[in-house]
């Protein structure tokens, strides 16, 4: 009879007795977090409903020495636009409201154009609205103490990024629209409709919607920041629900994908529309009402992560495997999918590469010195700057056998590796290769990174510290209410808004054209050759137009 019964345990998990080899990866990155006082996370796997796996790493809350538990609550950012889709999907199930009507039925404000966006194209991310986090960054500020109507006057005076229903864009606009299609429809704020139609019935007890000022949640982790020396604690929250606000736990969120998978609470049909009508295509994947439906490792994957400072959680359903993952941290430095590959990749019958360890500094020098050894003639062969464009020089200089490389512009500094091949160095992923030898000099230093392939000539004049003044000077957009300043420092070109930090405009591209933290910038010119404003594109806020003052 013994025997029976373990026969139908084996058949119902699915998996052999040994199922914690499966793993070995992700308990030997838990187990380097022994001993360590540092933020950490939390990661929990199912397989038809069976939890298999439950372990945490790190704390909680460093000032309180609390550690993270199976009770630790976190931010989900972006994890919780399942659910925001889901209230809506509700309502259109109670028959209060159809995917087609218009945006503009619910936010009369709005322009006309609203009446062309689809309660559908706002889930799908297609409905075309500028995003109000990133608008906000170009305005200088956060959109995190925004209210309810701060972000209905910001987006009201936008023009659209695209025509609606023609480009899948992410943005947080659409998801804060359907907030207030939620609560417009319901007459119930949305952490009360929530709470009421959602996490209740599953019986997720620590899930819920937060807004500030009421936002004292039990049990929570703090998000932190590494500044190089120590962390620092972020306030994440904010004072309208946009795409995230929800605060949950590994265990409440397992609840939710194994309804997910099973149906058994709010039935065939609400999964239905939630998980295949009408998706959105992407760039190698499909989009359904707050969910990614994409190909990893060979295996269907339906997920959502989150980004916030200090957040970066992922909840997975696999459903050809049955598999369900929560993934929840309050590390910024955090690397969901390195953590998500670990988790699931033996489980998912993959192979598993564990990464190479890294040697201390010290040991990484000796065993360069002792397998690549420059001549000192050589070395001297590559020392002097490099520019790319003008103003924009790299300094390699030679300290104690060692090339040292530095970004004149930002003081930025590495040292350099040697590489097998001759004139070949390396900065991580980084290549870099000296190169055009004259007089026993080299003349161009080669940068190849994922995404540049750079050539720097050798030169020996000094910059023209004047070549980008003519960008100089104050720049307005109307819709954003915003003055962006350019000025030059030391002959390179910078911007902000009023009196906050300034940022570098990276070495243009070309003639007018610079790429920055906050987007692609374009300067205008009339039939004289002035500069009379630009054209600032971000991916979330196209086509924002300032005009110099």
């Amino acid at each position: 009879m013994k025997k029976l019964i373990l026969f139908w345990v084996i058949i119902m998990i699915g998996i052999p007795v040994n199922a914690q080899d499966y793993f070995k990866p992700i308990d030997s990155i838990i187990h380097h977090y022994k001993g360590r006082k540092t933020p950490g996370f939390s990661v929990l796997v199912s397989k038809n409903g069976k939890t298999l796996y439950h372990k945490h790493a790190g704390y909680a809350n460093l000032k309180k020495e609390e550690k993270i538990s199976d009770k630790t609550v976190f931010a989900l950012a972006s994890t919780s636009k399942q659910f925001t889709a889901a209230c809506i999907v509700l309502l259109e199930k109670q028959g209060k409201l159809k995917f087609t009507d218009n945006l503009r039925h619910y936010i009369p404000e709005f322009p006309e154009y609203a009446e062309k966006i689809t309660i559908d194209q706002l889930l799908h991310h297609t409905g075309g609205l500028k995003d109000y986090r990133a608008l906000a960054m170009l305005r200088g500020e956060n959109s995190d103490t925004y209210n309810a109507e701060a972000i209905k006057a910001l987006l009201s005076v936008q023009e659209l990024n695209s025509e609606s229903g023609t480009q899948w864009s992410y943005s947080n606009s659409g998801y804060w629209c359907l907030v207030q299609i939620v609560e417009k429809v319901s007459g119930q704020a949305i952490t009360t409709f929530a709470e009421e139609n959602i996490f209740r019935p599953l019986k997720m007890t620590n899930t819920r919607y937060v807004i500030k000022p009421n936002n004292k949640v039990k049990k929570a982790a703090i998000g932190y920041q590494y500044d190089g020396n120590s962390y620092n604690s972020n306030d994440i929250d904010e004072f309208s629900v946009g795409g995230g606000s929800v605060y949950s736990t590994t265990k409440d969120l397992q609840k939710w994908l194994s309804e997910m998978e099973t149906h058994r609470t709010f039935g065939t049909a609400f999964w239905t529309t939630m998980l295949t009508e009408n998706p959105a295509k992407g760039k190698g994947f499909l989009y359904t009402k707050g969910l990614f439906h994409f190909k990893y490792n060979n295996h269907m994957m339906i997920s959502h992560g989150g980004d916030l400072i200090g957040f970066h959680p992922i909840t997975a359903y696999f459903p050809d495997d049955k598999v369900a993952v929560v993934i929840l941290a309050n590390d910024d430095d955090f690397e969901r999918y390195t953590i998500l590959d670990a988790t699931v990749s033996q489980l998912l019958g993959e192979k598993y590469t564990y990464p190479k360890t890294e040697m201390p500094t010290e040991a990484k020098k000796k065993v360069i010195e002792e397998v690549i050894t420059v001549p000192p003639a050589l070395l001297e062969s590559y020392t002097g700057n490099y520019e790319l464009r003008s103003g924009y020089i790299i300094a390699i200089t030679n300290e104690r056998d060692l090339l040292k490389l530095t970004q004149l512009w930002d003081n930025v500094t590495a040292f350099i590796q040697p590489a097998k091949e001759v004139h070949h160095f390396t900065i991580g992923d980084i290549s870099l290769t000296f190169g055009d030898f004259t007089k026993d000099k080299a003349m161009q230093l080669q940068i190849i990174t994922s995404d540049e392939n750079s050539v720097y000539k050798r030169t020996d004049k000094e910059p023209d510290l004047t070549l980008y003044t003519k960008y100089t000077g104050q720049f307005y957009n109307k819709a954003l209410n915003a003055t962006i300043v350019f000025f030059t420092e030391n002959g390179i070109l910078r911007y902000k808004w009023n009196d906050t930090i300034s940022y570098i405009a990276s070495p243009p591209e070309s003639d007018d054209l610079f790429f920055t933290k906050h987007g692609k910038i374009t300067f205008i010119k009339n039939e004289t050759g002035t500069v009379t404003g630009f054209m600032l594109n971000h991916e979330r806020a196209l086509n924002m137009e300032f005009i110099k003052q």
